[in-house]
């Protein structure tokens, strides 16, 4: 079994086939783009990993039908690809977690997060018409004049340096702790 969260739901998803469908055997197909070579990953029905399946699944029922939310998990390498993470705000082992009220940070953070798809297809749109008129000089299309020249890079070595990482865990849309006022 894989250490990779997101991982982890395909072999439970296939068992959950396999005891439907009453049969011992399964298959992934797997076809990776970069070798072009496809895998087949063969495994077989296991009982145990099954009943803890559906046992955990009685669960989830459970708490849907009596409109509860379980105890949250710990494990930040699940919390932080979770769509209830807003909802639960899980302690993560070890780590304090400091709340602060600052509307501009707030709105600074809301306005990045909707940006990204819009940086995205900009720079995929961007990469397509620059791939497109590569090695034209000049060239005019629609309203627009391209102007394509060949840019020599030199070289050179990045000195070592240490940053601050941070990622946004609460996706747009959702509502976090602040209260309406």
């Amino acid at each position: 079994m894989s250490k990779k969260s997101w991982i982890k739901k395909y072999p439970a998803q296939l068992c959950l086939y396999m005891l439907m469908s009453n049969i011992e055997y399964g298959c992934f197909y797997i076809k990776r783009l970069p070798g072009f070579r496809p895998k087949q990953i063969w495994i077989s029905l296991d009982y145990t990993f099954a009943e803890d399946i559906l046992k955990k699944l009685e669960r989830i029922n459970k708490h849907v039908k009596e409109g509860t939310i379980p105890e949250p998990i710990t494990s930040y390498d699940i919390c932080k690809y979770c769509g209830f993470l807003h909802i639960c705000f899980p302690d993560f082992v070890g780590k304090e977690i400091e709340i602060i009220d600052e509307i501009e940070i707030e709105e600074a953070i809301r306005k990045t997060e909707e940006l990204k798809p819009a940086y995205r297809e900009y720079n995929k749109q961007l990469k397509a018409w620059k791939e497109a008129l590569k090695e034209r000089e000049k060239v005019i299309v629609g309203p627009y004049l391209v102007l394509g020249k060949w840019v020599d890079k030199k070289a050179y070595s990045v000195p070592e340096s240490r940053y601050w990482g941070s990622k946004v865990m609460i996706k747009p849309g959702t509502e976090a702790l602040r209260e309406e006022e």
